[in-house]
């Protein structure tokens, strides 16, 4: 028993993680390649050359500072996971540190 509630706390993580990783590649190559050829298009009228990258990069570099300054202020994070005693059916929650 307690292999399978710790196999499926591990498969519910690993979903969520995978889901947080691939959605976002998934709605972003649409809504970039869409406005890189849109400005693109844009700034060969106006003469500017490569608008639609530049727009896209300096979006992309503000997004990542956006998401990293946030992540200043953590200083020490903390996991729980459950202990299932055999004996038991009880299942504990154990702090990681």
């Amino acid at each position: 028993m307690r292999c399978m509630l710790m196999d499926h706390c591990l498969m519910c993580l690993q979903g969520v993680w995978s889901a947080a990783s691939v959605v976002p590649h998934i709605i972003a190559a649409p809504v970039v390649g869409v406005t890189v050829d849109q400005l693109q298009q844009y700034g060969a009228d106006r003469g500017i050359d490569n608008l639609g990258y530049t727009v896209v990069f300096c979006i992309t570099a503000a997004l990542f500072v956006l998401g990293t300054v946030p992540t200043m202020w953590v200083h020490r994070s903390r996991l729980l996971i459950p202990q299932v005693d055999p004996d038991e059916v009880t299942v504990r929650m154990y702090i990681l540190s």
